[in-house]
Formats: structure tokens, C-alpha cells, sequence
């Protein structure tokens, strides 16, 4: 790849990065304005984990796919090392841009609302632990550029952070930020969403 056409890779996976967060922080900002709250619309409802986070990783690995096709010129060249360090840029900015997007529309147009059902600090903590969690898998998907079976890594990133979310933040955290979020308490309450 030429110096014009990896800079303008970069720029469009920049600039996907940012629609997919774009869209994703007006379609969780389409809510009644009853259940408008951080956790529950970006975790409880799983549309983050399911449909935009998935997005993000799969354009991380087109771009590890992407590089790994001219790895024998890159090894040839003993640069190994800086396209690794290039590659965990980027990640981290996509990462970035994809939550500065998919945050900052939801609270510029919900400031008040936005830690409704519980406190604010367990609300950050749940939320930060989710943004973490995101980018480890995706710093994961860069060992594709060396393992021989690179789809399997990709796999194994939407299973740890499937396994995380339906296992740890759905049954353990939220939970403990609001108790409408537990089953049985809903169920005994007669609350519906």
C-alpha cells in the first residue's frame, strides 16, 4: 500500500468509526423519555453490545486483514514492530471516536436524565467498565495480524464480550445500580419495559 492510499484507509476507517458512533448515539437517544438513562439504554437494552460494538470490531479486523496480506514485505523490512504500534493507534482512536460520538449527542440531549434509576458514580463505573471491555477486545483482534487462524480470534472477541455482558453486567451490575433491573424485582413490582 502507497503512503496516499494507507492515510485515506485511515481517514475512512476514522470516519466509519464516527458514523457507526453517530448512529448509534441517536438510535439509543430514540427513547421515551421515561426510561432515559445511560445504563439502561446502553447496556440493559443490548443494542451496544449487539449491534454497534460488533460494527466497530469487524472494522478492525478488515483493517488487520487488510495488513496482514503484506506481512511477509513488512517482516522483510523489520517493521513489524512499527505497524503494530500504527495498528494500536488506531485502534485507540477508533475506540475513542466511536464513544466521544456515540456519548456526547446523548448528553447534550439528556443532561438531566442521565443517571435516572441510580447513582451516578455505579452508572460511570458500569459504563467505563463496558468502554474497557470494548477496547480490550478490540487490542485482541490485533494478534490476527500473527495467529494463523484469524477468524477464530474475531469469534473469540464476540464471545468474551457476549459472555461479558449477558454474564457479568447484565446479571451482576445492574443489579446492584438499581434494583428495577433485577427479575424478580420487576417481577414482584409488576414493571414492565
Amino acid at each position: 500500500m502507497t503512503k496516499s492510499r494507507t492515510s485515506s484507509f485511515i481517514k475512512v476507517m476514522l470516519f466509519l468509526s464516527a458514523i457507526v458512533g453517530l448512529v448509534a448515539g441517536m438510535y439509543l437517544n430514540n427513547r421515551p423519555d421515561s426510561i432515559r438513562d445511560i445504563p439502561f439504554v446502553f447496556v440493559y437494552q443490548n443494542s451496544m453490545s449487539i449491534y454497534f460494538e460488533p460494527i466497530i470490531y469487524i472494522l478492525v479486523f478488515i483493517e488487520v486483514i487488510k495488513i496482514r496480506r503484506i506481512r511477509d514485505a513488512i517482516d522483510v523490512r523489520n517493521k513489524t514492530d512499527f505497524v503494530l504500534d500504527k495498528l494500536i493507534q488506531l485502534v485507540v482512536s477508533e475506540w475513542a471516536i466511536f464513544w466521544i460520538c456515540a456519548l456526547v449527542p446523548y448528553w447534550l440531549l439528556n443532561l438531566k436524565t442521565s443517571f435516572k434509576f441510580g447513582t451516578p458514580t455505579l452508572g460511570i463505573l458500569i459504563l467505563g467498565l463496558n468502554m474497557v471491555t470494548m477496547l480490550l477486545g478490540m487490542l485482541l483482534l490485533l494478534s490476527a495480524y500473527k495467529l494463523p487462524y484469524p477468524y477464530l480470534i474475531l469469534l473469540l472477541v464476540l464471545a468474551i464480550t457476549g459472555g461479558y455482558h449477558y454474564g457479568i453486567e447484565l446479571n451482576c451490575f445492574l443489579p446492584h445500580y438499581s434494583p428495577i433491573f433485577d427479575p424478580t424485582y420487576r417481577a414482584i413490582h409488576q414493571i414492565y419495559f
